[in-house]
Formats: structure tokens, sequence, C-alpha cells
């Protein structure tokens, strides 16, 4: 089970590193003075967006769940 692990968290790390240099050789951004200026204020807008995604991905099929149970239990 181990094994699976590490070769699963392996594997994602390099697809997050090869996606993460080819969005960088596909949409660079050379007007910008500093590189790290610019990557800031995308960083807080992809972090708030991926926190929305899982909260959304985990309150509603918890409602639905609870819907369904609600209603077996009459």
């Amino acid at each position: 089970m181990m094994f699976l692990s590490v070769v699963t968290i392996a594997s994602f790390t390099m697809v997050a590193g090869s996606l993460a240099l080819s969005l960088g050789v596909l949409f660079p951004q050379f007007e910008t003075e500093n590189a790290a200026k610019g990557f800031t204020g995308e960083l807080w807008w992809a972090m708030a967006k991926v926190f929305l995604l899982c909260a959304a991905a985990t309150l509603i099929p918890l409602r639905q769940s609870l819907k369904r149970l609600e209603a077996i239990e009459v």
C-alpha cells in the first residue's frame, strides 16, 4: 500500500511540474518587471478557486446524502 502511495505522489509531482513548465512556455509574461509580483496576484486567485471548488465538492454531496437519509428514516 505504501508503494502505491509513493508511486502516486511521485507521478503527480512529475505531472504538476510538467504542466507548470508547459504553461509557462505557452503563456509567457515578458512585460512584467518583477516575475514574482505578476504571479502573486494570480496565485491568490487560483488558491481561492481551488478552495471554493473543494468546498462545493464536499458540501453538495453531503447535503444530498442527508436528504436521502432523512427520507429513508421516515
